[in-house]
Parts: structure tokens; C-alpha cells; sequence
């Protein structure tokens, strides 16, 4: 019975709590690059305040299009009167025997639409929507540069994790070299100094390995931080530091990027904004016409218990005469605003000129190193091969050995190093042109 009874317990906790258990470890992911640029640009929150922008340029954009809707307005009144039927006159009383002047009720519908107002409402209109175009080109900036963001951090991830591998190398190579010494010295063949040098090498290259282990957490929170992750979840990055072919042109990187740049295309709807509000500002000076319908029902217990209705139609028009030269003041506004946003966007374009230009240089700077580091690490790793061979045989030192191991884990780091800012550097290459978006 006891045995039943205790079987039972284990069979219900493993059951239902270990799902328990494991729904509370951490969830773990493993990206490529493509799908780490799909998450952040879903969940990052500088991503999620830019769509909200564009929600409320819309808004605006419907707030201005209602000028154009005739506008219905109902209005109920009430009044009860304070004169009490003892202090109405005798005079009245013998005529009106039933007169009451205690409420008095009114039912108003008003209709009203605007017919002419000298563009005011239209370049308003236009306005809105050219605002909904800048928030569309804002959200499009901020994609790209949480894209170049995502790839910096992407990759740093794994310059991280192969730097590690390569101090790994560096002391597994170091440890091989210690055992022949050691061995060597039993033998006989060599110093209890060089013994000491080479463990003082291997502990040397240990707080190395320690330093990037602790770089590659730092660059898995910054990667999360981008992506919107939760900092407990657990990440895997997929993928190498693998250069692809870019060779772009000069001139035509310089033309795609005064195309396809969204803070250029800002700007250029920043323009149009502020010509209609030259053009609205002007209208200032222009009357206003609109058409008004009313429509009224009222009754008054005093002359008549039922509703008395009436209606009528008209036409207001607005001629402005003077206001104290406000309208001068906001035409002059306009054109000075007009002429600033002219500026800036020649301004902006030098700019991405030269953005440009350093990104291509620094694009072509890259490729050249990573060759020069490739066959570096080729010499360096040829060079450890034939210390390894002459060492054992005794024509150099422990000392040319330690030498020949260093070199060859400096070209590899410098090798890391010359790929991540090649692959960097094209990234920046296409966020100066406007096309890093492209991959989305």
C-alpha cells in the first residue's frame, strides 16, 4: 500500500511538476543574421515609437480632412422661467386666463459647410499627408539604423566567440609546447629556466581567454538589448565571419544615396510642408464663404402647449479688413522657414556626400587589410610549423618558439579583427547609400 501510495506521489510530480520546471528555464534561440534584423525590427522599441508616430500622423491626417465635412450640431435648451404665476399682471390674466411662464423649451440642428476659404483647408490637408510621408521616411531611417546597429552587434558576437577559439589554439599550442619542454628537461637537454618561461607563457595567455569569454557575454546582452529580448533568454548566433563581393562604384554609390536616403526624402517633404504654409499663410487675406441651414423647433407653455418650427438658410461670407498685420507676420514666417529647410537639405546632401565618400574609402581600406592579414596567418602558420621542427631537433630556443607562437596568434587576431571591420564597413557602406533597408 505504502509502496503504491509513494509510487503515485513521484508519478504526479513528475507529471505535472517538471513541465512546471521546465517552463520556467530559460528559452533559448539560435539566429542567423536575417532572422536577428526581422526580430529587432519587430520588437525594438525605438522601431515601435516610430510606428506609433506614424499612428498619430495619421490622425492628424483625419483631423484636418473634417474641415472639408459639413459639420451637424443638435443643441437641446431648457429654461425655466422665474416669474411664478401669481406676479403675472391682471391684464394679462383676463386675456391669456391659461398663461404659465414657468418653461420654456428650443431644439436647434445646425448644418455647416465650408465653400471657399481661399485654400486654407486644402493646403492643410496637404500638409497632413506630406506629415504622414515624413513619419513613413523617420521609421524607414530608424530601420536602417537599427539594421547597421544589429549587424555591428551581430557580428561583434562572433569575432567574440572566434577570438576565443583562437586563444584556445594559442594555448593548447602553448600547453604541446610545454610538454616537449618538459620533457627535454628530464632529459637533461635544456634549463629549468625554460621550463619556467613556458608555464609563465601558458599563464599569461589564461586571463586572455578568461577577458574574452567575458567580452562575448557583453556582446550577447548588447545584441539582446537591440532585438527587444528579455536578458535572462538564451542566445546562439549563427554563423562565421565570412566576407561576401563588394565593389561598388563611386559615383554611383554618391547617386543611389542622394535617391534613396529617407533623411534626404525628409527633407524634401519638409520643403513641400512648409511651401503650402507659404501658400495658406497667404490665403490669410482672401474671405471665407460658408453655407449655414438651421433648423429649429421651440415651445413656450405660456402662449402655445406645442412646438413652434421654423428654418431658414443663409450664407456668411468673412472678408478680412485689418488684424494687426498677423497675416504679414505668418507669410514672412513661412518663406523664412521655406529658405532655413532649403539650407538644411543642401546641407544634408554635402553631408551624405562625404558620409559617402569615408564609407567607400573605408569599405576599400578594409578589403585590402583582410588580404594582407589572410596570407599574414598563412606565413605565421607556416613559420610555427618549422619552429616546431627545428625546436625539436634543437637549432632555436624556447624563446624563437614563444616568438613564432605569438606572431601566429596576433595574425589571427588581426585576421578576426580585418573581417569584422570589412563586414562592418559594407554595412556602413549601404546605410550611407540609402540601400541597407533593402535586405527587410
Amino acid at each position: 500500500m505504502n509502496r503504491y501510495f509513494f509510487g503515485s506521489i513521484r508519478y504526479l510530480l513528475v507529471v505535472f511538476l517538471f513541465p512546471l520546471l521546465s517552463f520556467g528555464t530559460a528559452f533559448s534561440q539560435a539566429l542567423t543574421l536575417d532572422e536577428a534584423i526581422r526580430i529587432g525590427l519587430e520588437k525594438n522599441p525605438n522601431i515601435l515609437r516610430a510606428q506609433e508616430d506614424i499612428n498619430v500622423a495619421k490622425s492628424q491626417q483625419l483631423q484636418a480632412r473634417s474641415a472639408l465635412i459639413p459639420k451637424i450640431e443638435a443643441k437641446a435648451t431648457y429654461m425655466p422661467n422665474s416669474l411664478e404665476k401669481t406676479a403675472v399682471p391682471e391684464a394679462f390674466k383676463s386675456v391669456m386666463p391659461d398663461l404659465d411662464m414657468t418653461n420654456e423649451y428650443s431644439l436647434e440642428l445646425n448644418f455647416i459647410q465650408p465653400l471657399f476659404t481661399g485654400g486654407k483647408i486644402w493646403y492643410a490637408n496637404q500638409q497632413a499627408s506630406l506629415n504622414v510621408s515624413v513619419s513613413r521616411e523617420k521609421l524607414r531611417q530608424t530601420q536602417n539604423e537599427l539594421i547597421l546597429s544589429i549587424t555591428q552587434a551581430f557580428d561583434g558576437v562572433i569575432l567574440a566567440r572566434e577570438y576565443i577559439q583562437v586563444m584556445q589554439e594559442a594555448i593548447n599550442l602553448t600547453e604541446e609546447n610545454l610538454q616537449v619542454i618538459r620533457a627535454r628537461y628530464r632529459n637533461g637537454e635544456t634549463l629549468e629556466f625554460e621550463v619556467l618561461r613556458a608555464e609563465v607563457e601558458l599563464l599569461n595567455l589564461k586571463p586572455q581567454l578568461i577577458e574574452a569569454r567575458n567580452k562575448l557575454e557583453l556582446a550577447n546582452s548588447g545584441l539582446k538589448f537591440l532585438l527587444g529580448m528579455d536578458p535572462n533568454e538564451k542566445l546562439e548566433v549563427l554563423g562565421n565571419l565570412t566576407p561576401s563581393e563588394f565593389n561598388p562604384d563611386l559615383n554611383s554609390c554618391l547617386q543611389t544615396a542622394l535617391e534613396k536616403r529617407p533623411e534626404v526624402a525628409q527633407l524634401n517633404y519638409q520643403k513641400e510642408i512648409v511651401h503650402h504654409l507659404v501658400k495658406s499663410s497667404q490665403a490669410g487675406y482672401l474671405p471665407d464663404l460658408a453655407a449655414v441651414f438651421q433648423y429649429t423647433e421651440q415651445s413656450f407653455n405660456h402662449i402655445n402647449k406645442g412646438w413652434e418650427k421654423g428654418y431658414n438658410g443663409l450664407l456668411v461670407l468673412s472678408v478680412p479688413i485689418f488684424n494687426g498685420f498677423y497675416t504679414h507676420g505668418k507669410i514672412k514666417e513661412a518663406k523664412g522657414l521655406l529658405a532655413s529647410v532649403s539650407i538644411g537639405l543642401n546641407q544634408l546632401k554635402d553631408g551624405i556626400r562625404l558620409e559617402v565618400e569615408q564609407a567607400y574609402l573605408n569599405l576599400n581600406q578594409s578589403r585590402e587589410i583582410v588580404a594582407a592579414s589572410q596570407e599574414t596567418v598563412k606565413k605565421a602558420e607556416r613559420s610555427v610549423e618549422i619552429a616546431k621542427a627545428q625546436y625539436a631537433v634543437g637549432y632555436i630556443t624556447s624563446l624563437d618558439m614563444m616568438g613564432a607562437r605569438l606572431a601566429l596568434t596576433q595574425a589571427r587576431t588581426s585576421y578576426l579583427k580585418s573581417l569584422y571591420d570589412f563586414i562592418v564597413a559594407k554595412a556602413q557602406m549601404e546605410k550611407a547609400m540609402g540601400t541597407i533597408g533593402e535586405k527587410i
